[in-house]
């Protein structure tokens, strides 16, 4: 998760690098062909293999909505980036994980526990606190 974490960190900021040569869908597309390049070959490196069975509708469809999310996800990175500093940006995807735990708790029915609510008063309030600063520099 760490690693995880540290790429997709990484994949943020690089995004200043990027020319205005291509606009935010070609980027969208490239990047994910090229984490789909990057998965399979990891999948098969780790020995996981190739899914070829035990395929229904209900997995067909998941798999579906997780890639159209996470195009989604890509392209609003891109777009972001473009027009927001890195450092408020990174900021900002800090919400995610309290998302994560309002998406737990309303999809799953995840009960959060005290101390992840405590992580989540926490990240929103140094959220609006960065903001607040970077508006008065």
């Amino acid at each position: 998760m760490f690693l995880s974490a540290w790429c997709t960190a990484l994949g943020m900021v690089l995004r200043k690098w990027q020319s205005k040569t291509m606009n935010n869908k070609e980027m969208t597309i490239i990047i994910l062909y090229i984490g789909a390049a990057g998965a399979l070959l990891f999948s098969l490196f780790n020995k996981e293999g190739l899914p070829l069975h035990h395929w229904n509708l209900n997995l067909l469809f998941v798999v579906i909505l997780a890639g159209v999310m996470n195009t989604i996800i890509t392209y609003l990175i891109n777009y972001g980036f473009e027009r927001v500093d890195a450092v408020i940006g990174s900021n900002l995807i800090t919400l995610q994980s309290l998302f994560a735990i309002i998406v737990g708790f309303l999809v799953y029915g995840e009960i959060p526990l005290f101390k992840e609510l405590m992580g989540g008063i926490i990240i929103t309030v140094s959220v609006i606190q960065m903001n607040r600063l970077g508006k008065n520099t």
